[in-house]
């Protein structure tokens, strides 16, 4: 599953993309409001999506990056710029 971050580096709940999503259709585009990894994406319509990994071919990350192309900026994970928060999260 992947992990949705604010601008600052805050973590998006799963009660924030529900309620999200909730707000949008996505019913139209054959979306469940269980998916929670191309749906809530959907939903935002994002500009431009940030996205980190270990493998631009695993098959969610995939999706994502065709369906969105151009707007998917994609970068291995030890770029993630939010590194010290996660390792707050983890103590």
């Amino acid at each position: 599953m992947f992990t949705f971050y604010k601008h600052n580096g805050k973590q998006i709940s799963t009660m924030e993309l529900r309620s999200l999503m909730k707000s949008e259709p996505l019913y139209i585009v054959g979306l469940d409001e269980d998916e929670l990894n191309l749906a809530p994406l959907v939903a935002m319509a994002p500009k431009k999506i940030k996205m980190y990994g270990d493998d631009p071919s695993e098959p969610k990350t995939l999706t994502v990056i065709n369906v969105f192309q151009e707007k998917v900026d994609f970068k291995a994970y030890h770029h993630f710029p939010f590194q010290h928060l996660l390792k707050k999260q983890q103590k």
